[in-house]
């Protein structure tokens, strides 16, 4: 029955005219009232739009573009959750790429999308140079960010600057005064430069000079953690806390300690960020900073499709954190 409904036959059911499923198909405007009777009329028939039609009336088809750095990632994996979620409720197919961190591979992802005529993209970029900006401007699609704090652009994003210094500032208040910090590779603003700062904000206030902070520099994979953590144990015994950008870091950090003989908890403290499910369940559970990256998708997908019916208003959303206390500190 599906493949064979017209818009007509859509609209003869819902009540409604041919031209109201038509914009509600499209992402024109249209009245709640209206969008809920076509959305039901829609789902309990099963239709499926004509895509070459579609084309044809809007040189758009109903795909959007979705760019992320990696895939071997669980923060990547629950924010696409959430832009799946939204894209799928609004009648969108998502199109994955990846570009593995590399700035002329997501250029040339972009431009692919915008030959096969996506709808829009949500990208989870890394930064932002003048000729990134000037790239994402010239394209002939809306985009909205993920992850990143871009001035201009609308974007969701986390506050990774205060959920870093409040570890800090716990640590330091566990009598810590011996403090290494693990940090994500510069090249990304908010993981890598906004939450070293958040570190060293809060690591100064609290009466130690910068310089005193022993900083080692990893990618968000364990065995990084591991090697980084290794190093600064070897260099500093004397170390008595490691404050990490990420919990994947953290968890290598806690083999290294191990390794030592020393406990953690006790006589070495760490923590990290990004709260993920594998944090509750080893030996010993590890504190970290609750970020809402479902939330960052969901919204971000939702900032995207505002601007595919013409709101061009550039919001930039900063989202809360929480610290969850397992007592690793």
């Amino acid at each position: 029955m599906s493949g064979s409904m017209t818009i007509k036959e859509v609209a003869d059911l819902a009540g409604v005219s041919p031209a109201a499923v038509s914009r509600y198909l499209n992402g024109g405007p249209l009245s709640k009232e209206k969008k809920k009777i076509i959305e039901a009329t829609i789902q309990k028939t099963g239709y499926q739009p004509n895509i070459a039609a579609q084309v044809m009336r809007t040189g758009r088809v109903n795909q959007v573009g979705v760019l992320v750095p990696r895939v071997d990632s669980e923060a990547v994996s629950l924010i696409l959750s959430g832009i799946t979620e939204e894209l799928h409720h609004q009648g969108y197919l998502p199109v994955l790429g990846c570009y593995y961190g590399d700035d002329e591979k997501e250029k040339e992802f972009l431009l692919a999308m915008e030959k096969n005529q996506v709808a829009g993209a949500v990208v989870m970029a890394m930064n932002l140079t003048k000729e990134k900006e000037a790239f994402y401007k010239s394209l002939s699609f809306p985009v909205s960010f993920t992850g990143q704090n871009f001035k201009g652009f609308p974007c969701v994003y986390h506050d990774d600057y205060h959920a870093m210094a409040e570890l800090m500032t716990r640590m330091i208040a566990r009598g810590r005064k011996h403090i290494a910090y693990i940090s994500a590779f510069e090249n990304d603003l908010q993981a890598g430069q906004a939450r070293r700062r958040g570190a060293e904000m809060a690591y100064m206030k609290a009466g130690f000079k910068k310089e005193s902070l022993i900083v080692e520099t990893a990618d968000f994979v364990v065995e990084d953690g591991y090697n980084a953590a290794k190093n600064i144990l070897e260099e500093h015994p004397e170390v008595d806390g490691i404050l990490c950008a990420s919990d994947v870091m953290a968890i290598g950090a806690i083999q290294a300690i191990r390794n030592t003989g020393k406990t953690v908890g006790k006589e070495i403290g760490v923590a990290g960020v990004d709260d993920f499910w594998m944090d509750r369940y080893i030996e010993v559970p590890l504190t970290s900073a609750h970020l809402y990256f479902h939330e960052c998708g969901l919204r971000a997908a939702g900032l995207l499709l505002e601007q595919m019916k013409g709101d061009m208003t550039t919001q930039q959303i900063c989202l809360d954190f929480s610290i969850v206390d397992r007592g690793s500190l």
